[in-house]
């Protein structure tokens, strides 16, 4: 079984992060990153995003609403 990163998800959802960012996610959040003025070109972004590493939640009090991931 692995080892909790601790990075605020579960290990569930961290060894599905891969599975779930298909090609057509890729291709959408990838658009929305180049007009936001993002450097990484669409390989790059693929292999950043699909990395589990780069996941993690933001605590919920610090945030505003308290509900923010």
């Amino acid at each position: 079984m692995p080892t909790s990163l601790g990075h605020g998800i579960s290990d569930a959802v961290r060894n599905h992060i891969p599975v779930w960012v298909d090609s057509d996610l890729v291709k959408t959040l990838h658009d929305e990153y180049k007009k936001a003025g993002g450097p990484l070109t669409e390989a790059q972004f693929k292999t950043r995003i699909a990395s589990s590493v780069e996941w993690g939640r933001n605590c919920r009090k610090d945030t505003d609403t308290g509900y923010e991931r």
